[in-house]
């Protein structure tokens, strides 16, 4: 008869607690991911934390919780981890009542892109472990992964003659909207650059001093369309850092640039400088997908020649960072620069392949060799 007993409120139990435990697992148990920076260069470390609360009298004997995260970013350990497509998490937790716990992750960002926390799967138990039970949160934590910068002594060489050949043409072209300051008037100075209220105050002719339009405005046309049947990723991404780095250069000595990469937005040119700038462009290169852009790079040049046209006495320096060096685009290229002598074509190529640009002899051609990874 005792064993009966037993045997009842045994039962009871396993099956009170399970039906508690399935209405109220779920309660004031929350868990997010964190990223501890939400910017990093390639090659940099970082964190992600794992924080898990439970603010309730109830135990959570076990907690799984189960998340995945680009390959890209490469954890120090290999514990409950899994790499395939992506890299997966299965971490382990046990909760007392109004408990909280952190656990801190740390891993190499081996690649630039865009970065989210997405979706958790939370799987717990009961006491006994009889029945288990699933909810799934998504987080929404980020991280952008800047390109890293191309190694600046070589890339010097390249600028220093880029900025030669800048300063070069300022003379050629003056931005009447760009007000660089005033000065004495001089006998070849014509009367419409006169100042009168300057003159009025200093007692003798002052003229206005613009700013020249050459030496205010750059166009990196960045060309990830592969020269084969097979992209090769390593250039591309080098393309990329080349196309980073080279605009920070350009914003450091306050000179407007923009990007053209045949994306969608490539025909809205906004040419600036700054750290704001700076932060828009980085964010769309770690976006940057070369898959997704549109074919045909040519295409994209000869349209931004014709756009730039219908901006009267505006036409900017032009750097095209480009592996493939088809016959289309060298002369679509060509068209482009005739009116804007000194411009360039920077080729990041292997040291086995060759670098044969016949039919654009108005751009000076750089030819910038990578190692296989």
């Amino acid at each position: 008869m005792e064993f009966f007993f037993i045997l009842v409120f045994a039962v009871t139990v396993v099956l009170g607690q399970e039906v508690l435990y399935e209405r109220l697992w779920w309660k004031k148990l929350s868990a997010r991911l964190e990223f501890g920076e939400e910017v990093l260069t390639e090659g940099e470390k970082g964190s992600i934390k794992e924080i898990i609360r439970n603010e309730k009298f109830l135990p959570i004997p076990a907690l799984h919780v189960k998340w995945q995260v680009s390959r890209n970013l490469k954890f120090d350990t290999e514990a409950n981890t899994a790499v395939t497509d992506m890299t997966y998490r299965n971490d382990i937790f046990s909760l007392m009542p109004y408990q909280q716990i952190t656990r801190t992750l740390t891993f190499t960002a081996a690649k630039r892109g865009y970065f989210e926390g997405g979706r958790v799967e939370l799987v717990s138990h009961d006491l006994f472990f009889t029945t288990s039970f699933s909810r799934q949160i998504f987080c929404k934590g980020s991280l952008y992964v800047y390109p890293a910068p191309v190694e600046a002594e070589r890339l010097e060489l390249v600028f220093d003659a880029f900025l030669g050949a800048y300063r070069a043409r300022t003379r050629l072209y003056e931005d009447n909207f760009a007000l660089k300051g005033l000065r004495e008037y001089q006998d070849f100075d014509p009367f419409n650059r006169i100042n009168w209220k300057a003159t009025a105050r200093a007692g003798s002719l002052m003229v206005n001093e613009f700013e020249y339009a050459a030496s205010r405005r750059t166009l990196i046309l960045l060309n990830l369309e592969p020269d084969s049947v097979w992209p090769r990723q390593e250039l591309q991404e080098e393309s990329i850092r080349l196309c980073a780095t080279l605009a920070q250069q350009l914003s450091d000595d306050e000179i407007p640039a923009a990007v053209a990469d045949g994306g969608e937005d490539s025909g809205e040119l906004q040419f600036s400088s700054g750290p704001v700038h700076m932060r828009r462009l980085m964010e769309h290169l770690c976006r940057l997908d070369p898959e997704k852009l549109s074919a045909h790079f040519e295409n994209t040049v000869a349209a931004l020649e014709e756009g730039l046209k219908e901006r009267e006495g505006f036409w900017p320096f032009f750097v095209l960072i480009s592996t493939s060096q088809s016959p289309q685009l060298q002369r679509a290229y060509r068209e482009l620069v005739r009116l804007s002598p000194g411009s360039l074509w920077i080729a990041p190529l292997y040291p086995e392949d060759t670098m044969e640009l016949t039919d654009c002899p108005e751009a000076e051609a750089v030819r910038w060799d990578i190692r296989r990874g």
